[in-house]
């Protein structure tokens, strides 16, 4: 899958809007009442050739792309400025088949008209009264009938919903334009709309989280900001996990439509995006009141104006209920599929190559989960994929790698999970702690063999009082000659009971400030006076080890970077340790995903088990969609705190596919051997490992939302 990046043009328009909204501000109307049209917005939006850009150039409109459209959409329902412009779009994109025979509807959109939607469950089944909504008087509602057909009607009676920001009225009449024979026409059509409903709710709850992100940091209880207690933090950071989702999702299937890709795969991700949007955007609006606490339940509050349009908005075209059950038939793998035309060439094929290589080499049995046989299996894969060259094919190729970019690492990662292998050795991580503060000395020494396989390394960070504060570690190092000497314990270590090294974080200098007073040491786990003793975990596997550390003596030019670096080198190694892309996890949990699906289709079952693997199927593709765009936006720089919110989704994606698979396979639950239940079961942890589902919280809230500490 291709990541979403926006481009210069597209940033600056993203800012225009943004300027827009900050000029033209809402408050809630008088109760019983809606928000009078915002003549200014609307006539800023018509001088700016924003209003009718998806209409043709020959008609007076840009002719602009929907993710462009979608942008300007997100924008101002951050507002929420009453403007009927997702009206006018939805109203252009039916249109736009007949520009040729309908030119005076479409100049008249472009020079300041306004259109509206006639809303069904689908862009289906338009009868002859419908309910047409974003109307103002005069506007043309527009909406697609059964077989394709195109129905065209004036608005009529006003009539009120919940939404403040938009209105609504009857449709009594219809003219029915020429049949819409083109089925690839029609599924570009309501993939196009289904993406601007999506969008404009991406805009609704990114504005909810703004107000109420701004008012927890103005606001004081107990001496402090509401926006430092911990339990409003994490809330608010779990709204933006959901809102970057929804946009990741709703841009890849703007950019899908924009690149011309089939039909079938456009409409599926389009319908992806509505279906998440919707199931998230009524929570992201209700946590908004909670955040506004007492405030929120006033009519003076902003808060409720967004709450009403997210409610209207997860309704328009159908709700997440609606496009599950449409996905139910659909492969949802199709809004994902990796168009390789749209590659470079030389990632096509060098992702066609590992392909190759893969279907000959990857291994079949299933991994060895304790003693020695685990550690042979994992030994051989590596140096398997080695000698293949898919191990560290961005890393210099002085120390065995190719010097390619990122994005070749993340293909490597995608192709493995996708064919099922084992997944790739954890180094990588650990070798960008070295690249980044080894000297050329250390570099040429433990690089190569830490990528080829022949040695082994472990991450010896985590302790009994210093997991989620690792800042709190106690294991020590004291200068003693040409030697560090070593006292502590470390816990969680993985594969240390067979690990040749060890990336070890030790306090060298008790009197500093915890943060800066951590080094990082490498050292040789067979040193004299180190005991690993393995850790069973709850699935039966012993991947962890406590090791503890009795006057291990480490040479003074085992020291990596200078005293005090540690925290520094470890926050390096984390932050790759914290990305989906990085670890290969989003092709994995594609390919289970698929496997459920592949389950119910097998067998009879019932319609909520259907809906959940679907359910699943859809926070996979969402996932993918925003890992691609996390690496796009990018680039070569190394991860920073957006890692966190990539990690939240991963770890919520994957604990969600092994509730439903244990739901879809009661076997494991009755005694019988089942794979199901160890992978349920160690789906756990990743709520824990790498950094603690509430740690990330608190980094998305103080760093991403500027909230102040607690």
């Amino acid at each position: 899958m291709s990541g979403v990046a926006l481009s210069p043009e597209q940033q600056l328009l993203v800012d225009t809007v943004a300027r827009l909204v900050a000029d033209h501000p809402v408050a809630p109307p008088p109760p019983d009442e809606v928000l009078a049209v915002d003549e200014g917005a609307q006539r800023a939006l018509v001088e700016a050739g924003l209003w009718a850009m998806r209409a043709p150039a020959a008609l007076g409109g840009a002719g602009a792309g929907v993710l462009d459209t979608a942008l300007v959409l997100e924008g101002l329902a951050r507002g929420p400025i009453p403007v009927p412009f997702l009206g006018t779009q939805l109203a252009l994109e039916v249109l736009a088949p007949h520009a040729a025979t309908q030119p005076d509807v479409v100049r008249s959109l472009v020079a300041g008209g306004t259109g509206a939607l006639i809303v069904s469950e689908d862009l289906a089944a338009v009868a002859d009264t419908g309910l047409a909504v974003d109307w103002r008087p005069g506007a043309v509602a527009v909406g697609r009938g059964d077989a394709g057909v195109v129905v065209s009607a004036t608005a009529g009676e006003t009539i009120a919903i919940a939404d403040l920001t938009r209105r609504a009225a009857t449709v009594s009449t219809t003219d029915r334009l020429e049949p819409l024979a083109d089925a690839a026409a029609v599924g570009r059509t309501d993939a196009a709309a289904l993406v601007f409903v999506a969008a404009d709710l991406v805009g609704t709850m990114a504005g909810a989280l703004d107000a109420a992100v701004a008012h927890a940091c103005d606001r004081h209880q107990f001496g402090r900001p509401v926006g430092s207690f911990q339990a409003v933090q994490h809330l608010c950071a779990d709204q933006l996990v959901s809102i970057e989702a929804a946009r990741s999702a709703t841009w890849h299937a703007a950019a899908l439509l924009d690149a011309g890709a089939a039909p079938d795969a456009a409409l599926a991700a389009a319908r992806v995006a509505k279906a998440w949007a919707s199931s998230v955007a009524r929570q992201v609006t209700e946590a908004a009141i909670q955040v506004w606490g007492g405030l929120g339940m006033t009519w003076e509050c902003p808060a409720h104006l967004y709450l009403r349009r997210a409610l209207v908005g997860r309704a328009l075209l159908g709700d997440e209920h609606v496009q599950h059950a449409r996905l139910a038939a659909t492969p949802v793998a199709a809004a994902d599929e990796i168009d390789e035309a749209a590659e470079p060439a030389d990632q096509a094929a060098f992702r066609r190559e590992l392909r190759r290589w893969l279907d000959e080499h990857a291994p079949r049995a299933p991994a060895p989960t304790r003693g020695p046989e685990r550690a042979a299996f994992w030994g051989a894969w590596h140096r398997s994929l080695f000698a293949g060259g898919w191990m560290g094919v961005s890393w210099p190729t002085e120390v065995g790698g190719r010097g390619l970019l990122a994005v070749y690492e993340a293909i490597v990662n995608d192709e493995v999970g996708a064919a099922g292998a084992p997944p790739m050795p954890h180094v990588g991580f650990l070798g960008r702690a070295l690249l980044h503060a080894g000297t050329p000395a250390q570099q040429q020494r433990f690089l190569r063999p830490l990528l080829d396989g022949t040695e082994v390394w472990c991450q010896g960070f985590s302790e009994p009082d210093a997991g989620s504060d690792l800042a709190a570690l106690r294991c020590r190092a004291v200068r003693d000659g040409d030697a560090w000497v070593v006292d502590g314990q470390k816990v969680w270590t993985s594969d240390a009971a067979w690990a040749d090294w060890c990336l070890l974080l030790v306090r060298t200098d008790p009197d500093a400030p915890k943060h800066q007073g951590i080094s990082a040491l490498l050292v040789d786990m067979a040193s004299p006076g180190i005991d690993v003793r393995p850790i069973t975990q709850i699935n039966g596997d012993t991947e962890f080890n406590e090791v503890f550390f009795t006057g291990v003596r480490v040479p003074v030019d085992q020291l990596l970077g200078a005293p005090g670096d540690g925290w520094r080198i470890a926050m390096t190694t984390v932050g790759y340790e914290r990305g989906p892309a990085d670890v290969g996890f989003s092709s994995r949990y594609a390919r289970l995903a698929a496997e459920l699906r592949a389950a119910v289709d097998a067998e009879p079952t019932d319609d909520v088990r259907r809906r959940a693997v679907v359910e699943a199927e859809v926070a996979v593709a969402v996932l993918r969609a925003h890992v691609a765009r996390s690496l796009a936006a990018r680039g070569e720089a190394p991860p920073g705190a957006e890692g966190s919110v990539d990690k939240l989704l991963a770890a919520r994606v994957e604990q969600l596919l092994h509730h439903v698979a244990l739901d879809l396979h009661a076997a494991p639950l009755v005694g019988r051997a089942d794979d199901v239940l160890g992978e349920y079961l160690y789906s756990r942890a990743a709520t824990i490992a790498g950094g603690t589902a509430q740690i990330q919280r608190t980094i998305v809230a103080e760093r991403l939302l500027g909230m102040p500490r607690g």
